[in-house]
């Protein structure tokens, strides 16, 4: 017997031949099979488009939208939200890979925290980085995990392929913001939503933010300039620092930091219920 769909897994694809299979299987292969996929295929030009078909072959709750023309994640989101059939939606990045427990533990505590913003996890990166590198992390660090709005408006601890939400909490906060100043959309959203009520956090990892060398948010520079906009927008004082990546020291204590936080989440040290 099929389970109807209450999420609407909302995936924004542009150029994602290499990565899009791995990252629609894993939303197969979720514990909880109430949903649909919704793929955006966003003006590639590589095999999306070709790969987006085949999965829709494989599963009649995938279904494969196209953009043409120019645009951003932002609008491919937007789109899809506006697509998706049920009551909850979820991120997820194209290139990003979801644990199997992912949708479960979050529907379970968005039934009984039904006030909250948004649901996010913790996430930890892999692909292009090692054990050291300057781009491993965690997000967020157990102490850092914002649950109000006023812990946003100190920096952005969610990782997009985390988020589960209403999706009429979207519609009432007008979806993403695609003004082309907008590099960091995302970060705006979560700052509408949580000015509505306060997010919730779950400690545990149960994202995987793929880093990869088509990425250009890895750029110190360019994470730097993401936030102008935001700043202007919002009041934000708040400002990335970018010398823990080039100093030898302070990155072996970000690391060392960032270790320890994988630890205690995977040890359950911290927890949620």
């Amino acid at each position: 017997m099929s389970i109807k769909p209450v999420i609407s897994v909302i995936i924004p694809a542009h150029n994602a031949a290499e990565y899009l299979e791995e990252s629609v299987v894993s939303v197969l292969q979720q514990s909880y099979q109430g949903f649909e996929i919704i793929i955006v295929n966003h003006n590639s030009s590589d095999g999306t488009a070709i790969v987006a078909q085949r999965l829709s072959q494989l599963d009649r709750r995938i279904k494969v939208f196209t953009l043409d023309g120019n645009g951003t994640a932002a609008h491919s989101r937007n789109f899809g939200i506006k697509q998706a059939e049920c009551e909850y939606i979820a991120f997820l990045d194209a290139d990003d890979i979801w644990h199997k427990e992912k949708l479960w533990h979050q529907i379970e505590y968005y039934s009984e925290h039904p006030s909250a913003s948004f649901i996010y996890s913790a996430s930890l990166t892999f692909g292009s980085v090692g054990y050291f590198s300057p781009l491993f992390e965690v997000l967020p660090l157990p102490w850092k995990a914002a649950r109000t709005h006023d812990d946003l408006l100190r920096g952005n601890s969610v990782t997009c392929s985390s988020v589960l939400t209403r999706k009429s909490l979207l519609e009432e906060a007008g979806l993403f913001d695609v003004n082309p100043e907008n590099k960091a959309e995302d970060y705006d959203l979560w700052l509408k939503l949580s000015k509505k009520s306060p997010p919730a956090f779950l400690p545990e990892i149960l994202v995987d933010y793929r880093i990869h060398p088509q990425q250009f948010s890895g750029k110190d520079n360019t994470r730097a300039d993401r936030l102008e906009y935001i700043r202007k927008k919002w009041g934000i004082t708040a400002v990335y620092h970018a010398s823990y990546r080039s100093n030898p020291i302070l990155r072996t204590a970000k690391n060392l930091a960032h270790h320890t936080a994988v630890f205690l989440y995977k040890a359950g040290i911290v927890n949620y219920k």
